[in-house]
């Protein structure tokens, strides 16, 4: 069914003779065109009209002249028209009581999605008709929005603008700005149009709609202090409710919180996948720990990324905390998900962090992070836990992809199952690694591959005066991807014993 939607409004060719009025407007036959002054009457017909339909249909997805709305969506929109405005029935092919689909014709859909978004690239008159099941008449998802109109003024150009607010239970999204054409019809329409339009009737063509930025903080940020377990709890709950307005706030730690029997989510688990949501992807904040201990943490899930933190946004930023005898269980099998014992996936920045305990998932699974993408920064921060998953498993992190690590050490053991498995990272690309020291005993299964004491794979990935541990080196390559005795250059990575190791510092 969803392939004939698509095949139908790729064939929407045909043009209505339509003209385009100056600052008039009406919905339904012979009706005047509004003067300036019944700005608000024009404002809630174009919201109930077209606007309620849009949104309800194709989700708020923006559009303009230099990126028209998707075919699909077009589709999306029609048959919302014709549903509000009773016209669908026509067009119903009954199985027994109820509709089965509905049957129509390409020609009248043309001219439907002509009059609405204007003349389309192509030639050609379409013909015959198309079925559309009734699943394919929504496009925008199940998401409730509340629409009201914030304002609304006519353009230099004869066009006018709409501002609408959106909220979702009490809670703001993004507001948008639709543009519209009042388009004259000077012949009487058939088909679909025919049926709420006349002669000298005006509709209004969609000219655009951009998504605004998110709205205002009604209140500026506070310090928000956080002393036991309870406080944790909330912050979680709030950050993965989607309620945006914690980001304006910086959080600290003033006491060490022990864990042991609280149940607690992954923080910044809540991902935005609506256009419309102005929320964040993961925790977008400050983080200070300020040198507190969160012990007995136990965090155990089957969906999403795991850690303290699901997930750490571009703008997060988490400093001064250690995780002490924390277990965190990953049974998720996704491919985009990842599981750390500080941070499922990490976008921000940490430093001076440390996790001990025991971390295990599928893929992408590492002592602090699961994977670390886009310019995350990692400074002097630590592990010492057993980790244990298949593919990019690491005793620090299990995949870095574009990003950097100073003064990092990774202790423990490491166990893999499957490929790209690493005393210190799992999988590195395109990524630095500066003064990293590792010393982990790492074992794999027989049938395992990409397997080294340091790195498992490693592509265009920088090694600047790094250590392992000559001691706790078993019998794989430095890095699990080179040929047998040669290092990927450049592999700045030196022996040094247990003793001096314990000389440096590090154990």
């Amino acid at each position: 069914m969803k392939q004939a939607l698509v095949i139908l409004v790729l064939l929407l060719l045909l043009g209505c003779q339509l003209g385009t009025a100056g600052q008039s407007s009406s919905q339904g036959k012979g009706d005047m065109l509004p003067e300036l002054t019944e700005v608000v009457q024009l404002d809630e017909q174009l919201l109930q009209d077209y606007v309620r339909v849009y949104e309800d249909h194709c989700g708020g997805r923006p559009f303009s002249a230099g990126k028209r709305i998707s075919n699909e969506q077009m589709g999306y929109f029609l048959f919302g028209w014709l549903e509000k405005n009773g016209g669908l029935e026509r067009y119903a092919v009954y199985d027994g009581q109820r509709p089965a689909y509905y049957s129509f014709p390409l020609r009248e859909a043309a001219e439907l999605a002509q009059a609405f978004f204007g003349r389309l690239d192509g030639e050609g008159v379409p013909e015959g008709l198309v079925q559309v099941g009734l699943d394919e008449l929504k496009g925008g998802g199940n998401t409730q929005v509340e629409l009201s109109a914030k304002s609304g003024e006519w353009l230099p150009n004869g066009n006018y603008r709409l501002t609408v607010e959106r909220s979702v239970t009490g809670r703001s999204w993004r507001s948008a700005e639709y543009v519209f054409a009042p388009v004259l019809l000077e012949q009487e329409p058939g088909g679909m149009l025919g049926t709420v339009f006349g002669k000298g009737d005006t509709l209004y063509r969609l000219v655009s709609l951009r998504n605004l930025s998110a709205p205002a903080a009604e209140q500026s940020g506070e310090m928000v202090y956080i002393s036991n377990a309870r406080e944790l709890a909330a912050l979680a709950k709030q950050v993965n409710s989607g309620d945006w307005s914690y980001q304006n706030n910086a959080y600290k730690l003033v006491a060490d919180i022990n864990m042991f029997g609280v149940t607690m989510e992954p923080i910044g688990s809540y991902r935005a996948v609506d256009v419309r949501d102005p929320a964040p992807t993961g925790f977008c904040s400050i983080f200070d720990g300020q040198g507190h201990t969160i012990s007995n943490l136990t965090i155990r899930t089957d969906q999403g990324s795991a850690g303290f933190f699901s997930l750490v946004g571009r703008n997060g930023q988490v400093s001064n905390l250690r995780l002490e005898n924390c277990e965190i269980s990953n049974q998720a099998d996704a491919d985009d998900q990842a599981t750390g014992g500080l941070a499922g996936l990490l976008y921000g920045a940490v430093n001076n962090c440390s996790v001990s305990g025991r971390v295990s998932g599928n893929n992408r699974v590492g002592g602090l992070f699961g994977a670390v993408h886009n310019g995350a920064t990692v400074w002097n921060s630590k592990t010492d836990a057993t980790v244990s998953g298949s593919y990019y498993i690491g005793g620090l992190a299990g995949e870095a992809r574009g990003s950097q690590f100073y003064s990092c050490t990774a202790r423990g053991a490491v166990y893999g199952s499957g490929w790209a498995i690493g005393g210190f990272i799992g999988n590195c690309e395109e990524s630095t690694i500066d003064r990293g020291i590792v010393s982990v005993q790492v074992t794999a299964e027989r049938a395992a591959s990409s397997v080294g004491y340091f790195s498992g794979m490693s592509s265009g990935a920088t090694l600047v005066g790094c250590f392992y541990n000559v001691d706790a080196v078993s019998s794989y390559p430095p890095d699990g991807s080179a040929q047998p005795g040669k290092h990927p250059a450049p592999l700045d990575l030196s022996g040094l014993s247990s003793e001096q190791l314990r000389e440096m510092g590090v154990l």
